[in-house]
């Protein structure tokens, strides 16, 4: 197959009719105008509808994982607030990796592989809602949000429209490209759908589609059953997030509805819901009265022992995390970051129900720990560092998470898994080994240690498990 990142990502539009149909009912003409004014995204390098909805689900999958980060990102920025800022954004970002772990259902269900890729990896300007960037809460940054989220603006009363545009021009966001995903969203519904004729729930008319994408579907979901028993749902997970909701897709309808609850809670594109761009709308409107205080955080914050020519010379010196302790804090927190991921990708491998069903509860077990004792463990201990030894004036002072995306895409081997989870194991070690030799250097908050032994704590038991399984390894049918 060829790897979708080499091939063009085009905007289709209706060449014939440049006006909606008369008979449309006003919801179809409103996804009309959509369409004209934006096109649907297509890869006509595809071979077939179902190469298509690979390439634009990993697409999905890259823009639903960088959301979950940067909302994610500017929620740990808030030190206090008097209403429901932090709660909302976090909750938004449990939201958006329900979308991302649902993206992976649907690939499966198509004979596709997981994929957790971020869109910062490979930027596509034509289609990725905004440029990737973490930064603290403010309110140019929640402005950004509503205007990604948002459905068309033709949909909107025109009050509202007017407070729209105002977002545009405070923030100057007229010369930045923000796009909205619902269009992706839309294409993927019409791929999945058995036949022009409009299905549920959606009912896409035929009559809103560009000529040259009618009678493009996929032909068959053969494989959604067979790979049922490796795919997730919210039950595996509900215990312990709340609000997370993932979807089963085994067959065409479950797809359908899959798509359309996505689009539909993140811009409110397929109906009226308690959407995204809703939530995030209420938040920029109480911004300028609300009591907040934000951590002095970076914006895209990176670490380095010492200053790099390149980096002074763009001028990121004041967003690089210096501070010993704060930076092995926040690469240790990478570290646990990317073994969340490769335990997102690793459960995928085992069946629920297979001889090897307590290693994918083991592992989604793990994912959670990493979550919720490790990662957010981590930004606790590390909101009150300093960036620097240094404080240089007008730069941030405090210490923030750097989310870095690995290097590189995970093996498939579930062999070469084990292996690189080993490894994360053995970087986890050695960065508390250095954090202990700075102990005599540094007046250190006994909380720091107490929070980095918590973190680690059950790595011992895990090496057991990982050793066994690189030992008897067989590759499982869906890797």
């Amino acid at each position: 197959m060829v790897k979708r990142t080499d091939c063009q990502l085009q905007w289709v539009k209706s060449s014939t009719v440049s006006s909606p149909p008369e008979e449309l009912d006003i919801h179809s003409r409103k996804l009309f105008q959509t369409i004209q004014k934006t096109g649907l995204p297509t890869f006509k390098e595809a071979a077939s509808p179902e190469e298509e909805a690979i390439w634009l689900l990993e697409v999905a999958a890259e823009i639903e994982h960088g959301l979950l980060v940067e909302y994610l990102y500017s929620a740990y920025s808030i030190e206090s607030d008097n209403g429901n800022f932090q709660q909302t954004l976090t909750e938004v970002a449990i939201q958006e990796m329900g979308h991302l772990i649902t993206v992976q259902n649907l690939l499966l269900a198509i004979g596709g592989n997981v994929y957790f890729e971020r869109q910062d990896e490979s930027p596509q300007a034509s289609l990725d809602p905004f440029p990737f960037t973490l930064e603290p809460l403010s309110k140019s940054a929640l402005g950004k949000y509503v205007l990604a989220e948002m459905p068309l603006i033709d949909d909107l009363p025109d009050e509202e429209q007017a407070e729209i545009e105002q977002i545009r021009k405070e923030h100057q966001f007229d010369e930045m490209q923000i796009n909205r995903v619902g269009a992706l969203y839309l294409k993927l519904y019409w791929l999945f759908q058995s036949g022009d004729e409009p299905e549920d729930p959606w009912k896409l008319p035929k009559d809103i589609i560009p000529a040259d994408q009618l009678g493009k579907h996929i032909t068959s979901l053969d494989s959604a059953a067979a790979s049922m028993d490796y795919q997730t749902d919210s039950s595996e997970w509900r215990a312990s997030v709340t609000g997370l909701q993932i979807d089963l897709v085994g067959n065409r309808a479950d797809a359908l509805n899959a798509i359309y609850r996505i689009s539909a809670q993140g811009e409110g594109f397929a109906g009226p819901v308690d959407s995204h761009f809703e939530r995030f709308r209420e938040l920029y409107r109480q911004y300028d009265g609300a009591q907040l205080t934000i951590r002095d955080v970076p914006t895209d914050p990176f670490t380095s022992k010492t200053p790099d020519a390149k980096i002074n010379q763009d001028n990121h010196e004041p967003n690089r995390i210096s501070h010993p302790v704060a930076r092995v804090l926040v690469e240790l927190a990478d570290v646990r970051y990317e073994k969340m991921l490769l335990h997102f990708a690793q459960f995928f491998a085992y069946s629920k129900t297979g001889s090897q069903s307590n290693l994918r509860r083991d592992l989604i077990e793990w994912s959670l720990g990493e979550m919720q004792k490790g990662i957010r463990t981590l930004s606790l201990a590390v909101k009150d560092l300093p960036r620097t030894q240094t404080n240089i004036p007008g730069s941030p002072t405090k210490a923030a998470l750097l989310f870095t995306i690995p290097n590189g895409i995970f093996p498939t081997s579930n062999n070469e898994q084990w292996q690189l989870l080993t490894q994360l194991l053995d970087q986890s070690q050695d960065l508390k080994s250095e954090l202990d030799d700075l102990a005599g250097d540094f007046s250190m908050n006994p909380g720091i240690d107490i929070s980095v032994s918590r973190v680690l704590s059950d790595d011992e038991d895990k090496r057991e498990i990982i050793a066994a399984q690189i030992t008897n390894e067989t590759d499982s049918p869906i890797a």
